[in-house]
């Protein structure tokens, strides 16, 4: 009886370990198409990026099918390397997964249509984006890696949610590995520096074909309740949300849209980066995304005093007054944009930018950028 029992549990143990083989290094590698996703780096000691000359197809259903290249430096971009030399007006752009932007094709990004816009080959942009970071990571990227190739301008790209997730509360594979702040009773910033990276188990299910065709590509979402205790986990906060407000805007709770700590670490962050460049004589521009989902659901003209997001956007606005640094806020531009074209600036699947928005964002930092021919050595505006 035991004897039978014991076969009978090989049996489908064995079955079990058949069937996931031929899933994960045959039906979804050989028939159906996996999307393929970038791998971090894992170093001794420096900043956390990709690792160098890897390039694949991000692909979600059949919206979203985009190459990336990560160049000898370990970034997302249509460089092949960055240089350390300077022989061009250089740009540096900062962010997270918005500046990674794998979700277009990497020739497409805001990057390279800035680029694109100066005449006669005579500005370089690089760009420097790990997705999941906050802000308080890009402090840390700024000091370690984007001062190295001494640009003239750095532009720091905010999303809605650079704020909360640089007090960290949010657990995942690399989030250790990343520069967080937390807050003393007076009021201080502390910041706890980044733990070195090392490719564990969360990674090597991410890049399992199992992983990357069912819960990336197909968007299955009654998986993602299963694989999110492995790949990250948010605290709970004890916060009020208005009932009559939606939980969500701009991909953020309402809750962190409201918290007051916003601005502590944004003038906090701002003032550090602020010091950095002035070593090096380079400007920096602070710029932030804008509602753009509630935008366009509003035509054109949402009630400002009915977006926690646009609240945000005041927050940092102050913050980088008082901070006395340069800012531009998207929102503006985003609103008239979608008055005159009538065109999404996301993915219905994803809500990071298409391509329109990135070349939206381009021209608004270029019209930015020429506007203010003090920050510029020479005339680059065509």
């Amino acid at each position: 009886m035991i004897s039978k029992l014991m076969g009978n549990i090989a049996l489908v143990t064995f079955s079990l370990f058949v069937c996931l083989f031929v899933l994960e290094f045959v039906v979804f590698r050989v028939v159906f198409e996996p999307s393929d996703l970038p791998i971090l780096q894992q170093r001794h000691d420096g900043v956390l990026k990709y690792e160098p000359k890897q390039s694949g197809t991000y692909r979600i259903k059949g919206e979203i099918s985009a190459e990336y290249s990560y160049n000898e430096d370990g970034w997302n971009s249509a460089h092949e390397r960055y240089s350390l030399e300077k022989t061009k007006y250089r740009v540096a752009i900062v962010g997270d997964s918005f500046v990674d932007a794998i979700q277009v094709n990497y020739r497409d990004s805001l990057a390279e249509q800035l680029e694109l816009l100066f005449s006669d080959d005579t500005v370089e942009v690089y760009r420097f984006g790990l997705s999941g970071a906050p802000l308080s990571q890009y402090t840390y990227m700024i000091e370690h890696e984007v001062m190295r190739y001494s640009p003239d301008l750095i532009v720091v790209v905010l999303v809605h949610n650079d704020f909360g997730q640089s007090l960290g509360g949010v657990t995942g594979e690399y989030t250790r590995s990343m520069l967080t702040y937390r807050i003393a009773k007076t009021g201080e910033i502390i910041e706890d520096p980044p733990e070195r990276y090392r490719r564990g188990v969360i990674s090597r299910l991410k890049q399992s074909a199992l992983f990357r065709y069912l819960v990336v590509r197909q968007q299955h979402r009654e998986l993602r309740p299963f694989f999110a205790q492995f790949l990250q986990r948010k605290e709970k906060t004890n916060v009020t949300i208005d009932s009559n407000l939606p939980r969500v805007q701009s991909n953020v709770e309402v809750s962190e849209l409201s918290s007051p700590v916003n601005y502590l670490v944004a003038e906090h962050s701002f003032k550090k980066i602020a010091s950095l460049a002035s070593h090096e004589s380079s400007k920096v521009l602070f710029l932030m995304d804008a509602a753009r989902r509630e935008t366009e659901a509003a035509g054109g003209t949402p009630d400002h005093t009915k977006l926690s997001a646009l609240n945000v956007n005041q927050e940092i606005a102050k913050a980088a007054e008082s901070a006395n640094v340069d800012f531009l806020d998207l929102q503006s531009a985003v609103e008239l944009d979608f008055i005159r074209n009538k065109e999404p600036f996301q993915f219905r699947l994803d809500s990071h930018w298409n391509e329109h928005m990135h070349k939206l964002v381009a021209r608004s930092i270029y019209e930015w950028m020429c506007a203010r021919p003090d920050y510029l050595e020479r005339d680059l505006c065509a």
